[in-house]
C-alpha cells in the first residue's frame, strides 16, 4: 500500500521510508486483498504563490461538506486524522465567517487524509490532498521542489493551478502570460527529473482559477461561462453526463489556451511530457474578495471538477 505521507510503498503500519505511523482506518482499507480495489485519489497541487491553491482546496472541502451531500445520495466525507479534522474545520470556519484561509507555510506539507463514501460511479475512495507552498516552484534552486513538494514524484495526477487574470494584471505583454505558464511547467519538469520522477506517468490537469474574473472576458469560451454561471447541485446528480460536460469544456479551454493565450510552447511541452492533459476553470469563492475578506457569501463554481478529473484519471 502507499504511505499517505510520502507516497512510497510500504507493507507496515509504520512506513519504512518516512517512519510515520499510518492511520489505522487507512491501513485497514488499503492493506491486504482490499488494497487492490482501493486506489487513493491523490490531489497534488502545483502553482505559483498567490494563484489560489490554498483557497481552492478550502473551497473544495466546503463543497464536499455542504454541497455535494445534497446531490449524491448517501455521500459523506470522513477525516482519517485529527490534523485533517483540525485543518478542515479551521478553514471552513474562516470561509463561512467571510475570511480567507492563511497562505501555505514554507514547510514540507502534511497531507489531508479523508475517506469519501458513496461517490456515484467511483464508490468509496481515500482522498489525499497535498498543498505545497508556491515558493517550492519559485525559489530558483534545483532542490526546492524536492525539499518542499517531494511527494509530487509519486502522484499520478498533478493539478496545475493558474490565475490568468493575476498574470494579466502583472504583465503588460500578452506573450508574458504564456511565457510564465511555460516557466512553471519547466520548473516542475526539472524538479521531477532531478528526483528521478517521470512526468510521462502523470496526468496534467490545468485549472484556471478565479474564473469569476474571466466571465466578462469576450474571448473566454461562452459554453464554459454558461457552465460556471449555472453551477449548482442539480447537475452533479448525473455523473456520466457531468463528466461528459467536463470533457467538452476541456477541449474548449485547450483551444482558448492555444488561440487566445498563444501558449503553444506550454501546450506542446505538456502534450509531450505528460500522459494526458486536461483543462477546467473554477471559482473557489464565486466573487472577488476585498483584501483578506469575502465581499459576498461564498458561492463556489465548478470546484468539484478537478477532483472528478483525478477520480476519472485514477
Amino acid at each position: 500500500m502507499l504511505c499517505p505521507f510520502c507516497l512510497t510503498t510500504t507493507k507496515l503500519n509504520l512506513c519504512s521510508s518516512c517512519q510515520r505511523q499510518l492511520p489505522a482506518d487507512y491501513v485497514e482499507f488499503h492493506s491486504g486483498w482490499r488494497g487492490a480495489f482501493h486506489t487513493p485519489a491523490i490531489v497534488s497541487v502545483i502553482g505559483f504563490g498567490g494563484h489560489g491553491k490554498t483557497v481552492y482546496l478550502a473551497s473544495l472541502y466546503y463543497v464536499l461538506q455542504n454541497v455535494v451531500p445534497r446531490a449524491w445520495q448517501n455521500f459523506f466525507r470522513q477525516a482519517l486524522t485529527l490534523n485533517t479534522l483540525k485543518m478542515l474545520y479551521q478553514n471552513l470556519g474562516l470561509l463561512k465567517s467571510g475570511q480567507m484561509p492563511d497562505p501555505t507555510l514554507l514547510v514540507f506539507p502534511e497531507p489531508n487524509i479523508d475517506r469519501l463514501h458513496s461517490i456515484p460511479k467511483f464508490g468509496n475512495r481515500t482522498l489525499l490532498i497535498y498543498d505545497p507552498p508556491g515558493e517550492a516552484f519559485e525559489l530558483g534552486e534545483d532542490d526546492s521542489i524536492q525539499r518542499f513538494a517531494g511527494f509530487v514524484k509519486q502522484s499520478p495526477c498533478a493539478l496545475f493551478l493558474v490565475s490568468l487574470t493575476d498574470m494579466m494584471d502583472q504583465f503588460e505583454s500578452d506573450d508574458a502570460v504564456a511565457d510564465e505558464m511555460h516557466r512553471l511547467l519547466e520548473t516542475y519538469n526539472i524538479g521531477m527529473t532531478n528526483m528521478g520522477g517521470k512526468t510521462k506517468n502523470q496526468h496534467l490537469i490545468v485549472v484556471y482559477t478565479k474564473a469569476d474574473r474571466l466571465l466578462s472576458q469576450s474571448n473566454f469560451p461562452g459554453e464554459v461561462i454558461r457552465c460556471l454561471e449555472n453551477s449548482g447541485v442539480d447537475g452533479l446528480s448525473d455523473i456520466p453526463a457531468y463528466v461528459g460536460g467536463m470533457k467538452s469544456n476541456s477541449l474548449l479551454l485547450r483551444n482558448f489556451t492555444a488561440e487566445t493565450l498563444k501558449a503553444d510552447n506550454f501546450l506542446n511541452n505538456a502534450r509531450t511530457k505528460f500522459k494526458s492533459v486536461e483543462f477546467c476553470a473554477v471559482s473557489a469563492l464565486g466573487s472577488e474578495p476585498v483584501g483578506d475578506r469575502l465581499a459576498e457569501r461564498i458561492a463556489p463554481r465548478r470546484v468539484i471538477d478537478p477532483l472528478l478529473w483525478v477520480l476519472h484519471k485514477s
